[in-house]
């Protein structure tokens, strides 16, 4: 049965019905597939075997996008099934009913890539009372989308970039394209690489181009590879060889790729799926698998370590970030390497494990190595003076490097997501000492699902969903005075009402690809999920983010807890921006920029102060050591000189005892 993603006009032929692939009515479509409240009787349980959370999680989706939220009474204890279930439901929380019924067609897909088909075929088509609802809610969305940002360039590839630029300075736009543009997807990897010679379609080695590797769509995973060239907007979808099948790129989500050099791509574990081809897609057991792209010679190669050698654990939804090599960090030998943090691992009982782990891909040697990181101190309410701390495990967070340090922000720790599983907070990683820090929240708050891309010394933070429906617009983070910032966008009398950042998809990619000047950039964002799966590709023409200065809140996230955040309720929404004159925000963010260089050059000194106490305390338990054993051998002199007077007066008075009976006292 084939996908219907793969027809030309993305509707399957069989889709007469109005809105069957719009909301509401994919939903009532899916749940007609797979059982709405009792997925145990559906079609979609006679297609694929369900485990029993996906029962749980498919009937807890469908009463939140047709009831809302949980207020039934709790069952009774002895009733285990009718348990479960209430409390799978009330684990979602606030979650909106458009985003349940979203994150029910999702679940539904990922069991049965061709279920739409499936569905269609066996007649299952809409009541008109749903007709008319999926009607309505279509035209409604398609007023709102004329509307709303971003907007569409103007067809046309002649002058492309310079079309679109006057629009993306002013919020996201969706540039005219030429070539295949690529299907659409989620979870995939992206990455820039500038420069360099790129085979297949004979493109120019003038501009930087973004490399889009696998991901899913509908349930399928992908394992193709294309180019948008920057200059151009063209699209290019590369033919790779591999020497073997072992060395060739398997259809793989939730993965990582990492540019290192000007032709070479990184491209780092991720979701497989089984053995048979079917159900929901795993990270496979053993080692983490590692392939490279060369793209100028369109070649696969893998990463395989010998017998017995060191290497992470399979896994997915894991951050993966180009390092440049340096003496000053410890385990690394001076080479380039790419740091891995966290990722969704197998767990027991097939269960999400939600990893917090560091590992480091030597790029020199293609060897792993993994640092002994250690927790910083951690401040803040309900938390013990001299605490020390680490980012619990999770996975769909985002990550980045900027002078010696690796940043972490947000992400999800569990296969519930509600919001109570995601993450708001942000870390930094020293790699001189490998050492932990907790930095404080997001003013949006939680963030999972999302990408970042660094442009200049901020980091620009876009997508993604809280647990109870999709994150608007973006932020920016200053990695040099570690403050929050303000986007600088042009203003357009034409969208003053909107939020010209607003970018609602989860799982998407962000990339920069360099422009004119250190902190300029285009902003290119690529596919995610918001109910559909997006094929469109977004520009950004971003200058200098130093508008309003925002204080960092303090982090919700709970320390002690690896796998099951708990947070207090949010203190409500960020004190309201103060506009500085330019030059009073200049002399503010040098002194940030001054606070901040100090409390590091503290923070090292009071590392290497404790390393030296450590030291002194080692040495002083060896000299007690040393001491007491000087004592014992002292009084065993004593004992022998004892023994030997005893030895001499008993000459010729009989048999003179052995050392061992004058020890003994006999």
């Amino acid at each position: 049965m084939g996908d219907p993603s793969a027809h030309a006009d993305g509707v399957h032929p069989h889709a007469g019905a109005p809105g069957v692939l719009g909301y509401p009515g994919r939903f009532y479509l899916a749940a007609r597939f797979a059982g709405g409240p009792e997925p145990r009787l559906s079609a979609l349980a006679d297609e694929v075997a369900l485990s029993e959370e996906t029962f749980l999680v498919l009937n807890a989706l469908w009463n939140q996008g047709t009831v809302g939220p949980c207020t039934a009474p709790q069952p009774w204890a002895w009733n285990a099934v009718e348990r479960a279930k209430w409390e799978t439901w009330r684990e979602l929380g606030t979650m909106s009913r458009e985003e349940a019924q979203r994150l029910y067609v999702r679940t539904t897909e990922e069991e049965c890539a061709d279920w739409v088909g499936k569905a269609l075929g066996a007649g299952m088509e809409p009541t008109p009372m749903e007709r008319a609802a999926a009607a309505s809610a279509a035209a409604g969305g398609r007023a709102e989308r004329a509307a709303a940002p971003p907007g569409v360039a103007a067809p046309g590839t002649a002058g492309a970039l310079e079309a679109v630029e006057a629009e993306a300075r002013t919020r996201w736009a969706v540039p005219p394209v030429s070539g295949a543009p690529p299907r659409a997807r989620s979870e995939h990897a992206a990455c820039v690489v500038a420069r360099s010679d790129v085979g297949g379609g004979g493109m120019a080695d003038r501009e930087a181009r973004m490399v889009v590797v696998g991901g899913t769509s509908r349930g399928r995973l992908l394992g193709d590879v294309h180019v948008l060239d920057v200059a151009t907007l063209g699209w290019v979808r590369l033919a790779v060889g591999a020497a073997d099948e072992a060395s060739r790129l398997p259809p793989v989500a939730g993965h990582a790729a990492v540019a290192a050099g000007p032709h070479t791509v990184y491209v780092l574990g991720g979701r497989t799926q089984d053995e048979r081809g079917v159900g929901r897609a795993r990270p496979p057991g053993g080692p983490m698998r590692v392939h490279v792209l060369d793209v100028r010679a369109l070649q696969w190669s893998s990463i395989v370590g010998g017998e017995g050698a060191l290497s992470p654990c399979a896994r997915a939804g894991h951050s993966a970030t180009f390092v440049p090599g340096s003496q000053h960090y410890p385990g690394t030998e001076g080479a380039d390497f790419i740091a891995v943090f966290g990722g969704e691992g197998l767990g027991g009982g097939h269960h999400r494990a939600a990893l917090d782990d560091v590992w480091c891909l030597n790029l020199d040697t293609g060897s792993w190595f993994r640092p002994d990181v250690k927790g910083g101190p951690v401040a803040g309410k309900g938390r013990k003076r001299g605490q020390k701390g680490a980012p619990p495990g999770r996975f769909r967070h985002a990550a980045c490097y900027h002078r010696d340090r690796l940043y972490v922000m947000g992400g999800v720790a569990g296969e519930r997501v509600n919001e109570k599983a995601v993450f708001d907070d942000m870390w930094r990683l020293d790699l001189r000492t490998w050492t932990w820090h907790l930095i404080g929240a997001a003013p949006s708050g939680r963030r999972a699902g999302h990408s970042g891309a660094v442009v200049g010394s901020t980091w620009r933070l876009v997508g993604g969903g809280d647990g109870a429906g999709a994150v608007f617009g973006a932020e920016a983070f200053d990695l040099d005075a570690e403050v929050w910032v303000e986007i600088n966008v042009e203003k357009s009398p034409e969208h003053a009402d909107e939020d010209p950042l607003n970018l609602c998809c989860e799982d998407l990619s962000v990339v920069a690809a360099p422009s004119d000047g250190p902190d300029a950039a285009w902003m290119i964002a690529y596919g995610g999920y918001f109910g559909e799966y997006v094929s469109d590709a977004f520009l950004l023409r971003c200058g200098e983010a130093r508008a309003t200065l925002h204080a960092a809140p303090e982090a919700v996230t709970t320390v002690a807890s690896p796998t099951s955040p708990k947070r207090a309720d949010s203190a409500g929404p960020p004190a309201s921006p103060v506009s500085p004159s330019n030059d009073l925000r200049a002399e503010l963010a040098a002194a940030q920029r001054a606070t901040v260089e100090a409390v590091r050059a503290l923070e090292a000194e009071h590392t290497t102060r404790m390393r030296v106490e450590v030291e002194v305390a080692e040495l002083k338990g060896k000299l007690a050591n040393l001491e007491a054993m000087e004592l014992e051998v002292g009084q065993l002199r004593g004992r022998l000189l004892e023994y030997e007077q005893a030895m001499s007066q008993a000459q010729g008075t009989g048999r003179p005892r052995t050392w061992g009976e004058f020890l003994t006292g006999l």
